[in-house]
């Protein structure tokens, strides 16, 4: 199942965890993130420094970052 289009809710400590397994992969990809997120990169950083609690905005970046993460995986296997 290719989860990266599903929106989902996800709590701070699930984002976490999820994030930690994308970060050595996605690392410098920082700003794309957040475009693709629809948010301002600082919101970005600072979900990543678990300053953020809101469910949906935690959500929006952990897809933006699977989404992300795919992109770089694709690219770099053909």
């Amino acid at each position: 199942m290719d989860d990266t289009n599903e929106y989902k809710i996800v709590e701070k400590e699930d984002f976490l965890l999820e994030f930690a397994k994308l970060k050595p992969v996605v690392t410098g990809s920082g700003k794309i993130i957040a475009r693709e997120a629809g948010l301002a990169y600082h919101t970005y950083r600072n979900a990543l420094s678990g300053k953020v609690s809101n469910p949906a905005i935690l959500g929006a970046i952990l897809r933006a970052c699977k989404v992300v993460h795919q992109e770089i995986i694709d690219k770099y296997s053909e």
